[in-house]
C-alpha cells in the first residue's frame, strides 16, 4: 500500500515519517520504519511490491525497480520490473491484464513481449518471469539466488 500511496502522492513520504514519529508507540516504531524503508514508489503493482518483500526474505539484495537496459550502441532495449546489474539477472512480474490494456490485442502483446525478452537475453541477461502464484513459492527465489551467485562468480 505504501508503494502505491507514495507513487500517487509523493508528499505523503514526509507525512508518513512525521506521523510515525508522533503517533506510533515506540514498541511498534521499528516495524513502521521497516515498512517505510521497504517502500518504493517506483514499483507499479501489488505483485511487484510482494516480490520486493520476497527478495528481502531470501536475502536477494541489489535489485533496482523499473530499471532500464541499454544495448551496445546505447539504445534503450527495455525497462524491466527488477534488475540486478552485477549478475545481469532480470525479474519480470507479469499480470495477465497488462496484455490487453488499452484495447491491445492479446496475441500482439505476447509477441511483442517475447521479442523484447529475446533482446534482453541476447544482451546476456538471465530473465525470470513470475506470475502471482510464483511469489509464494520458495523454489523460484532460490533459483534466482543461484543465478545471481553463478553470474556474479562468472563476472569475477
Amino acid at each position: 500500500m505504501l508503494d502505491s500511496a507514495f507513487r500517487e502522492e509523493p508528499a505523503l513520504i514526509a507525512s508518513f515519517r512525521e506521523l510515525t514519529a508522533r503517533e506510533v508507540p515506540l514498541r511498534f516504531r521499528s516495524a513502521a520504519d521497516a515498512a517505510f524503508v521497504l517502500s518504493d514508489p517506483l514499483r507499479e503493482s501489488p505483485a511487484e511490491s510482494v516480490c520486493a518483500v520476497r527478495f528481502l526474505e531470501y536475502g536477494l539484495c541489489g535489485f533496482e525497480p523499473q530499471a532500464r537496459i541499454v544495448g551496445a550502441q546505447g539504445e534503450e532495449t527495455a525497462r524491466v520490473d527488477f534488475l540486478h546489474r552485477e549478475s545481469k539477472v532480470v525479474v519480470e512480474v507479469d499480470g495477465e491484464a497488462k496484455y490487453t490494456l488499452g484495447g491491445r490485442d492479446r496475441d500482439d502483446s505476447f509477441r511483442a513481449e517475447r521479442e523484447r525478452e529475446y533482446a534482453i537475453r541476447n544482451l546476456g541477461y538471465c530473465v525470470y518471469r513470475l506470475r502471482w502464484s510464483d511469489l509464494f513459492r520458495a523454489k523460484v527465489f532460490l533459483q534466482i539466488r543461484h543465478a545471481m551467485m553463478t553470474e556474479s562468480a562468472a563476472a569475477d
